[in-house]
């Protein structure tokens, strides 16, 4: 939608993103995976650092756990966990 086209009486907000990783190309689908499990979360209505996200997303996470393990574990929250 072009802003000239959207009525005045409208709030309009425009955000533009740009993610940048100075780490391998890898790493920025790990963050937008995080960025997914994170909003999932908010729609549950979980609060504070979700371990489950962040032994996956993060080099120094509250609770570590292997890494295939902690690939296991975020699989089965972002297939299991529906919001409220």
């Amino acid at each position: 939608m072009v802003l000239s086209q959207v009525p005045r009486d409208w709030w309009c907000i425009i955000i533009d993103l740009w993610l940048l990783s100075m780490d391998a190309p890898n790493n920025m689908s790990i963050l937008l995976d995080v960025i997914q499990a994170v909003q999932i979360g908010l729609d549950c209505g979980f609060v504070g650092p979700v371990d489950l996200v962040c032994s996956y997303g993060f080099k120094a996470p509250p609770r570590p756990y292997p890494l295939q393990i902690s690939e296991a574990i975020f699989e089965h929250f972002i297939r299991s966990t529906r919001p409220v």
